[in-house]
């Protein structure tokens, strides 16, 4: 069994408290980019982490040089990835300055992986194989310093300008004791016979970090989620070290009684661990009783009622962009028909004047009865009225409605269908009017003509089992947990990035005449069904609707009933 010195279990407590923070900052990477500097910081220091434990317990200078390559690397990139995580935090974009800060730090990376970084590691402590210094060390310790300088001068000004002073400044802080924690490791490779215990300070960084960005929503994380992560982020300390006092106490006994037996060592390991779990215990529930105020299972109540929360407030979000956005389409109309209507004494007798008044009366009342039924279709919760149907029939059905105007409008049509019927359970009828909407969608997208392509597929696991071409009679009907595809495609002028997401989002329209809601209810209606809408446009090129609904019929929302 290894032994283990201060060094090694410092590196493994900083592994802990930077990979714990990794977990849930990756959570947030998709909503939140700039992030991701942050992220990868943490990563290059759990990476250091894991170096430091492994040069710690290692008897072999060879094998340490190895790991001081690839941990020293690590150290390298975490100057520059500081620098780049302030300037992110705080959305200032440097480009110039970042690009000559990576190339450095790749420089120098090449640099310590050729062997010409760092110099042969010596014994020191009786318990460390530790690298000594060169010309090459001094001038990358030198620049690394600076960097890291410069991001403390950086996050002051920002700390001054900022609106989110404090959360700069407690950053501020955690920088400092970090560089500390950096400076007492490099004590060692230039020869002062001071034991290299910087990586305490840096977890203790990590934990500042944590703090600044859990409790003043870096993250933009709630309260009580953020308690939680806390809750997490501690545990997982006290049972880490609970676990190395207990490895601790056992080589101590080892060394003091002169034991060398495998199965004597065992025992007495899970004696310790038996005598340490009333402290461990007694721990967690001061965690609990003073920074928490209640059990796991109170922080689970709370943080329940709180989605509640969340979700009632969303609600009457949504209602009032509603309300405004009906206020807003209703006033249109009305006040085209208003001042006609304020015309109409003095010219109801000019033909030309009644014809443009008959027209526009009717045209903007057909507007207000088209919005109210379509908030009819977005606000009721209507009961899934589930059947077995082959959903090429409904298709066809779709297309027959829409084949004049398909004709008018000089559009070709495709059907690209897997070999014969295709059975769904599902609301026929909610079916097919996402289907209607979505055909009409690719229509209007080609006013002067074009190619409307619709296709159906099966999905086998994550492959799709396309339609065979040629005559090929490939493909079958889907079975349990298969699910089927149904794709609209049209060649029109495509959707722009930002348009494409705010596409289902209530009354976002790009039509002149449109209410925004068709989208919206099209979704709804998927997802009621278990099932998902995805929008594939490029610009100029054209755009594919695909609906993926699953095909067994005991799928989770259908078995609810579920309401959309």
């Amino acid at each position: 069994m290894p032994k283990l010195n201060l060094f090694a279990i410092s590196g493994l407590i900083v592994t802990i408290t930077s990979a714990t923070l990794i977990v849930f900052v990756a959570k947030e990477l998709k909503t939140n980019k700039k992030l991701w500097p942050y992220f990868l910081h943490c990563s290059v220091v759990s990476l250091w982490g894991i170096g430091s434990f492994f040069i710690g317990i290692t008897k072999d200078p060879i094998y340490a040089g190895y790991i001081w390559k690839l941990a020293y690397s690590a150290v390298i990139l975490i100057a520059t990835l500081y620098y780049h995580m302030i300037l992110s935090l705080n959305d200032v974009r440097r480009k110039k300055t970042l690009i000559f800060l990576y190339s450095q730090a790749t420089f120098f990376i090449f640099l310590t992986l050729g062997g010409i970084l760092l110099s042969p590691s010596k014994l020191i402590f009786n318990s460390i194989y530790y690298v000594q210094k060169n010309i090459f060390f001094n001038l990358h310790f030198l620049i690394w310093s600076l960097i890291i300088i410069s991001g403390y001068i950086e996050l002051f000004i920002f700390y001054k300008k900022s609106v989110h002073r404090k959360q700069n400044f407690i950053l501020l802080i955690g920088s400092i004791v970090a560089f500390a924690g950096g400076i007492l490791n490099h004590l060692a490779v230039y020869g002062f016979p001071i034991y290299p215990i910087g990586n305490f300070f840096v977890a203790i960084y990590s934990l500042i970090c944590a703090y600044a960005i859990l409790q003043h929503q870096f993250l933009n994380i709630r309260i009580f989620i953020k308690k939680s992560i806390i809750y997490s982020i501690l545990i997982s300390i006290i049972s880490i070290a609970y676990l190395i006092t207990v490895l601790i106490s056992e080589r101590f006994l080892q060394g003091l009684v002169g034991y060398q037996s495998f199965l004597i060592s065992g025992i007495l390991t899970f004696g310790l661990g038996l005598f340490f779990i009333p402290l461990k215990n007694a721990i967690e529930m001061l965690v609990n009783r003073y920074f928490f105020k209640g059990s796991p299972e109170e922080l689970s109540e709370q943080i329940e009622k709180f989605n509640q929360e969340v979700q009632q407030r969303e609600k009457y979000k949504l209602a009032a962009q509603v309300v405004g956005n009906v206020a807003h389409e209703i006033k249109n109309p009305l006040t085209s028909i208003r001042t006609f209507i304020e015309q109409f004494p003095s010219k109801k007798n000019d033909p030309e004047f009644m014809d443009k008044f008959h027209k526009l009366t009717c045209n903007e009342l057909e507007r207000v009865q088209q919005l109210s039924l379509q908030l009819t279709d977005f606000a009721r919760p209507e009961e899934l009225k589930l059947s077995e149907f082959d959903i090429h029939a409904c298709l066809d059905d779709v297309l027959m409605l829409v084949n004049n105007k398909l004709k008018h409008q000089d559009i070709r049509l495709i059907k690209q269908f897997v070999p014969g019927p295709l059975t769904l359970t599902a609301d026929r009828d909610q079916i097919k009017q996402v289907l209607l909407n979505l055909v009409l969608n690719a229509m209007d997208a080609m006013p002067n003509g074009g190619t409307l392509t619709v296709t159906t597929n099966i999905i086998v696991g994550a492959n799709p089992r396309v339609r065979p071409r040629d005559g090929q009679t490939q493909g079958s009907a889907p079975t349990d947990n298969h699910q089927i595809q149904i794709s609209v495609s049209d060649i029109g002028s495509g959707i722009s990035p930002e348009h494409q997401k705010k596409l289902f989002e209530p009354f976002f329209t790009t039509k002149p005449e449109g209410t925004g809601l068709g989208l919206n209810i099209c979704q709804r209606i998927i997802k009621g069904h278990g099932g998902k809408i995805e929008v594939k446009s490029d610009l100029n090129k054209g755009t594919s609707f695909s609906i993926i609904l699953p095909t067994n019929d005991a799928s989770e929302s259908t078995q609810r009933g579920q309401h959309v």
